[in-house]
């Protein structure tokens, strides 16, 4: 019995998944391979450490570089020796002592099934449990269900190894992930998969190269096209020959569905393309899929969005940005928004002397912990609560895209304080000691915030601070800049969880609805 790990980076989980398996109750020997794909923290460590307490049982396969998800996959299922193979990432483990006993005793009885797969329950980064829903699951399945999408959960899964060692895809180095092409390889000679209804793993959400794919939906469903296409190919698959196109038909149209949600107009008309060309009945399929909603969109919201497709492609320009900012200001629009917490600055409630009032005392102790000697403040609004701050010994730069703001704080004006026009998108950013970014990213769309992010990090600048609603588990994106909603920074899809400190604001707007609004501090380096 082999089981394999494959982890990077995960110094956090990557002891529990070895204790795991280390404690499950089995009558025979089993060898772990660790494909440890030369992490920048200490991951290996810990492997090296279970590899020495255990060397009959750890096989540890460290790199001298790092060779990539699927790379390490395929190094690490070659080096698996034994007659049945299991896996389990690097931040999962196993619940089940008796998992393996179950499975494998399962396998030797059963010769005509060469995969068994449990159920398991997620754990999400706040804590909670929750388990998976297989209540439409086959209890047997082959083949010609597995062409259609991946059911089988890694975390949770033994089947029968590879007869020799050619006996491999010769393509699976071109796929993103190699869990599905090796569980569809271990069916092709018509063998069963059998699913038990028990929980016998954990698997962590919102973490990892996979969660990570899932967050832009039409990159996943590219990749198991790809995958596909491949399969299709692939002489061994011959006798799936119709079952495989099936597949294909239906994952272009499932793609094409994603390109539609995601507003990707040229990807759609060129897959269109692509499907009608294919069958001239595909496009009166299409219009059939459109009208039934299977691609949850309809004309209207379609024709709705084009306002949000021009936003997107105009994200990048300074004057449309300023225009946005500009009419708020003019407007008052903060504070017309949320009337019931109406502000004394124009900047907002968030920026009235109440919702700051833990930053005056709070921000010179910042300032001196990490020696603060320069600062931009950006946006830095009306300055309204920032004049409250204890400035002394820092040479401070208030940043803004609205040159009316811009004007009017010049009266603020010293030998240390000054105020710049800044895009942070477009903008050449000025090397500082610290960049504040408070109440920002919530205005911006997704997009925009990562390329604020990559600005921010080639300004140089050390230190960065921003806002973060630290309960919220799910971050949603706005249609355009100026739009507003609350951001968790530490979760998908921003993953910005290397903080070294941070300041909680007490916010009370919305009768204590925001009252997990942080700033976070992070080192722009390892951001």
């Amino acid at each position: 019995m082999s089981i394999f790990i494959l982890t990077y980076n995960q110094e956090k989980y990557i002891g529990q998944t070895i204790q795991s398996i280390l404690e499950q109750k089995t009558d025979y020997k089993y060898q772990l391979v660790i494909g440890e794909d030369c992490s920048t923290d200490g991951t290996r460590s810990i492997c090296e450490k279970y590899a020495r307490e255990s060397p009959d049982k750890i096989k540890l396969l460290p790199t001298i570089s790092n060779v990539g998800l699927i790379n390490n996959f395929i190094r690490t299922y070659k080096e698996c020796d034994g007659k049945y193979v299991a896996i389990c990432d690097g931040d999962d483990y196993w619940i089940d002592p008796f998992k393996l006993r179950k499975q494998i005793d399962f396998l030797e009885n059963n010769p005509e099934y060469n995969i068994v797969f449990t159920s398991f329950k997620f754990l999400y980064p706040d804590g909670r449990m929750k388990a998976k829903d297989y209540s439409k699951i086959k209890e047997s399945s082959t083949f010609e269900n597995l062409i259609f999408e991946n059911y089988i959960s890694s975390v949770t899964t033994v089947f029968r190894n590879k007869k020799a060692d050619d006996d491999f895809p010769v393509w699976l180095d071109k796929c993103p992930y190699g869990d599905w092409p090796i569980y569809l390889w271990t069916t092709k000679d018509g063998s069963k998969i059998k699913y038990f209804d028990e929980e016998t793993a954990v698997y962590r959400k919102e973490i990892g190269v996979s969660e990570k794919m899932k967050l832009v939906p039409s990159r996943i469903a590219l990749e198991n096209l790809k995958i596909l296409e491949n399969i299709n190919k692939d002489i061994h698959f011959i006798n799936f020959s119709s079952k495989i196109e099936k597949s294909l038909k239906d994952h272009r149209f499932q793609l094409l569905s994603c390109y539609i949600r995601e507003l990707r107009l040229l990807k759609m008309v060129k897959l269109t393309g692509k499907i009608i060309t294919k069958s001239p009945m595909a496009v009166f399929k299409l219009y059939a899929y459109i009208i039934k909603g299977k691609l949850y969109i309809n004309f209207i919201p379609f024709f709705r969005n084009i306002k949000k497709i021009l936003s997107r492609i105009l994200y990048k320009n300074r004057v449309y940005n300023k225009i946005i900012f500009q009419r708020i200001y003019k407007k008052d629009l903060f504070n017309k928004v949320q009337i019931q917490d109406r502000s004394e600055s124009k900047s907002g409630p968030g920026s009235s002397l109440i919702q700051a009032k833990e930053l005056f005392d709070h921000l010179p102790l910042f300032f001196k912990k990490y020696g603060v000697k320069s600062m931009l403040d950006a946006p830095c609004g009306d300055f309204y609560w920032m004049q409250k701050i204890n400035l002394d010994g820092i040479n401070y730069t208030g940043g803004d895209i609205v040159p009316e703001i811009i004007k009017n704080n010049y009266e603020h004006t010293t030998n240390s304080i000054q105020f710049k026009r800044i895009d942070i998108l477009n903008d050449r950013l000025p090397k500082v000691d610290l960049i504040l970014c408070r109440d920002l990213f919530v205005h911006l769309t997704n997009e925009q915030i990562f390329r604020a992010l990559k600005n921010i990090r080639a300004s140089g600048s050390k230190y960065l601070l921003l806002t973060s609603y630290k309960s919220r588990l799910i971050n949603k994106d706005i249609a355009e800049i100026g739009h507003w909603r609350t951001l968790n920074m530490e979760v998908a899809p921003f993953f910005l969880d290397q903080k070294i400190d941070e300041i909680f604001e007490n916010c009370t707007e919305g009768n204590m609805a925001f009252n997990d609004k942080y700033l976070l501090m992070f080192e722009i380096k390892e951001i």
